[in-house]
């Protein structure tokens, strides 16, 4: 306790914009937003599906001041939403969760992201853009890393990082070239082949098993946001 007590807060002007609620697949149902950041919350209406969509947009603007140690380092600051949706019996259920670390958004001038729900029975995302601004304090803080687990656009990143590796592999056990791309060709002739009328068989995909690290990841961080919500919200 006697380390954080020296911690000095560095003063934020967050603009912070909900989009959308996307990829809904029940279209007959309303949906409702309930949001806490730093002790004030809010909710919207209830509102209907439009192709698979949820328009939202909210605004927020929010004066923070975020605390950092004494290695600059800004502690934890976050934005927990709840969404919440009405069945066509009239009763109101959980739809999922998301928790977003502001301090990680704190050097962001304008950031659109694609945030995946969590504790979602689908795979929804609530776009939201944010905006920090500095008002105070002092300016060589660290921002703590973001949070990729719920980022949408970082699975295609976590594709393509695997199929590079499986290329390395590949290549350095069946081709004597290191430079260029002739050794991807190589690769890509040899984990494609046809058959005797002359059509593709199958392609061998288990470079797709290094992904699996990745599900105990996003099981880690639906564990956290259960706990976080637990202690913001009521079902």
């Amino acid at each position: 306790m006697a380390f954080l007590s020296n911690a000095r807060n560095v003063q934020f002007d967050f603009n912070i914009k909900f989009e959308s609620l996307d990829n809904i697949t029940l279209i007959n149902n309303l949906f409702y937003l309930k949001w806490n950041l730093a002790g004030s919350s809010g909710s919207t209406e209830n509102l209907p599906v439009s192709g698979h969509s949820v328009k939202l947009d909210i605004n927020l603007n929010s004066k923070l001041k975020i605390p950092h140690d004494r290695a600059k380092r800004l502690t934890h600051c976050n934005l927990s939403v709840r969404v919440g949706m009405i069945k066509s019996n009239n009763k109101k259920a959980r739809f999922g969760d998301l928790v977003v670390n502001l301090s990680e958004y704190a050097r962001f001038n304008d950031t659109s992201r694609r945030f995946i729900l969590q504790n979602c029975k689908v795979n929804a995302t609530l776009k939201i853009s944010i905006s920090a601004t500095q008002i105070a304090g002092i300016t060589d803080f660290i921002t703590p890393a973001l949070n990729r687990n719920i980022l949408l656009k970082d699975i295609g990143e976590y594709v393509y990082k695997a199929d590079i590796n499986h290329f390395k592999d590949s290549n350095s056990e069946n081709s004597s070239s290191s430079r260029g791309l002739s050794s991807i060709g190589n690769v890509s002739s040899q984990n494609t082949s046809k058959n005797s009328d002359g059509l593709f068989s199958k392609v061998d995909d288990s470079a797709l098993d290094s992904l699996s690290p990745y599900k105990d990841k996003f099981m880690k961080n639906q564990k956290l946001v259960d706990d976080i919500f637990d202690s913001v919200f009521r079902v």
